[in-house]
C-alpha cells in the first residue's frame, strides 16, 4: 500500500486499489482547483514550489444545496408550486369556516320566523320551515300538477303546524305535533305522502314510497286563536230560544252551526226554526245516509244558513268558512268544547263561538273559561273566580224546546 500524505490531510493512509474510482474524481477535482488558485499560494516572497509536492489548498467551493422538499406552513422563498401547495389548505379552511357562518345565520333566521308564527319546537337538526307552498319543488322537487292543485283548492300560505311539520316529515324524521283544532293538522301530514306517492304508468296503481311514524293530536286545553268566544247568560231554556232568535234578528252572519246535547233537543230545535227565515235545517242519526249527506252539501252550498246538530254527527266533518259557533247547550266536555267552537275560524279564518248557559250551567263555567283564557280571550273575574268542578259528563235533565204561548204561560 503507498503512502501518500498530499492527499487530503497529512498523515492519511489511502488505498488506491480499493477506492480508485473514488480517488480519481477527488484527484481530478484538486487539480482544476491548484490550476484557478495557483497565484494564490505566493506567501511571504516564495514563488517556488518544490518539485514533488502538491500545493494544498485551504479555500473550499460553494456547493449549491439540493432543493429540498417544501414544508408545509413554513417556506423562505415564494415560488409558484409553494404557493400552489400553500393555498389549497387555507383555502378548503376557508370554506369551512365560511359553510359554518351561514349554518349559524340560517338558525337565526329560522328561529326568528318561528317566533313570529308562534312555532314551538324541539330536538336536534330541525329543518327549516317553509315560508311558502313553492319552496316544496325547490327544497323536495314537488311535483309541478300538486303545487297547481293546491293553488286551484285555495291553499295560499301554508299554516303554523303546516310550515313546520311538512318539511320534518318529508326529511324521513318522525315527529309529534300540537295544534288547535281547525289549524290544518290533516294535510299536515297528508302532503308529504301526496308527494311521495308514485303512479304505476300501466297499472295506474299508487305504490306509497316511504313510511314514517307520525302523532298529531289537538292543541290540549286552547283553542285557536283567531275565534272570538263569548259567554252569554240566558237564565233558563226559555232564555234560550228568546236569545237565539233575538241574536239572529240583530245579526245573522251564515253559515252557523247550532250544537245542542242530543238527537232529540236538535229535532225540537229545527222544529222551532224551520218556519223562521233563516234557512235552517238539521242532521242527527236519525236520518238516513242520503238525507245527511243532501244537509251536509246544502249547507256547504249556501242554500242552508243555519245548521243545528249533535256531537256525535259533526265530529270529523271539516265545514269550510263556518262563521259562528253557538253552544245552544252548554258543552258536556271541555275537549267537547274545544272541538265545537273547532268547526270556526278554520285554516286561519277569523271565527266567533257563543255559548249560552243557564243557572245548571255556572258549576262549570271555570272550566271553560280556562279554555278562552288559554287562547287569549277575556273573561270576567268573576267566572275565574268560581271553584273549578271535575267534568263528569255534564248533561242535564233540560226542558223540551219550544215556544210558550201567552195562554201557556197564564
Amino acid at each position: 500500500m503507498e503512502k501518500d500524505t498530499s492527499f487530503l490531510f497529512a498523515g492519511i493512509t489511502f488505498d488506491r486499489k480499493k477506492f480508485a474510482h473514488d480517488f480519481a474524481r477527488f484527484q481530478e477535482k484538486k487539480e482544476s482547483d491548484n490550476l484557478v488558485e495557483k497565484p494564490k499560494l505566493i506567501e511571504n516572497g516564495n514563488s517556488e514550489i518544490e518539485e514533488g509536492t502538491t500545493a494544498l489548498v485551504t479555500k473550499k467551493r460553494k456547493r449549491k444545496a439540493p432543493l429540498s422538499d417544501p414544508v408545509k406552513g413554513f417556506n423562505l422563498f415564494k415560488s409558484s408550486k409553494s404557493k400552489a401547495v400553500n393555498e389549497g389548505p387555507d383555502q378548503h379552511e376557508d370554506d369551512i369556516l365560511q359553510g359554518k357562518k351561514e349554518y349559524h345565520r340560517q338558525l337565526e333566521r329560522d328561529a326568528i320566523f318561528r317566533k313570529t308564527h308562534n312555532i314551538h319546537v324541539s330536538g336536534s337538526n330541525i329543518p327549516s320551515p317553509l315560508h311558502n307552498f313553492a319552496e316544496l319543488r325547490s327544497r323536495y322537487i314537488c311535483r309541478s300538477y300538486l303545487l297547481r292543485n293546491l293553488a286551484e283548492l285555495g291553499f295560499k300560505e301554508p299554516t303554523p303546524i303546516q310550515r313546520q311539520a311538512i318539511p320534518v316529515l318529508l326529511s324521513g324524521r318522525e315527529c309529534f305535533a300540537c295544534a288547535p283544532t281547525g289549524s290544518g293538522k290533516t294535510f299536515a301530514f297528508v302532503c308529504p305522502i301526496l308527494m311521495k306517492l308514485k303512479v304505476l304508468k300501466r297499472h295506474f296503481n299508487f305504490l306509497v314510497s316511504f313510511f314514517f311514524f307520525v302523532c298529531v293530536c289537538g292543541g290540549g286545553n286552547s283553542a285557536s286563536e283567531s275565534i272570538k268566544q263569548k259567554l252569554i247568560f240566558v237564565g233558563s231554556e226559555e232564555g234560550k230560544l228568546l236569545a237565539l232568535r233575538q241574536s239572529f234578528a240583530e245579526c245573522l252572519n251564515p253559515p252557523v252551526l247550532l250544537f245542542v246535547q242530543n238527537k232529540e233537543r236538535a229535532k225540537e230545535l229545527y222544529n222551532e226554526l224551520k218556519y223562521d227565515e233563516i234557512r235552517a235545517d238539521v242532521i242527527h242519526a236519525d236520518l238516513s245516509q242520503i238525507q245527511r249527506e243532501n244537509a251536509v252539501d246544502n249547507f256547504r252550498s249556501g242554500k242552508t244558513w243555519v245548521l243545528i246538530a249533535t256531537d256525535v254527527i259533526a265530529r270529523g266533518m271539516d265545514f269550510k268558512g263556518v262563521n259562528c259557533v253557538i253552544n245552544y247547550d252548554f258543552p258536556d266536555s271541555a275537549a267537547a268544547y274545544i272541538h265545537r267552537i273547532g268547526r270556526s275560524g278554520r285554516a286561519g279564518r277569523s271565527g266567533e263561538a257563543i255559548t249560552l248557559y243557564t243557572e245548571a250551567d255556572v258549576p262549570f263555567l271555570r272550566n271553560v273559561a280556562n279554555v278562552m283564557t288559554a287562547s287569549g280571550c277575556e273573561v270576567p273575574s268573576w267566572i275565574m273566580s268560581l271553584r273549578k268542578k271535575k267534568w263528569r259528563k255534564h248533561r242535564p235533565q233540560r226542558e223540551s224546546i219550544f215556544t210558550k204561548l201567552e195562554d201557556e204561560e197564564e
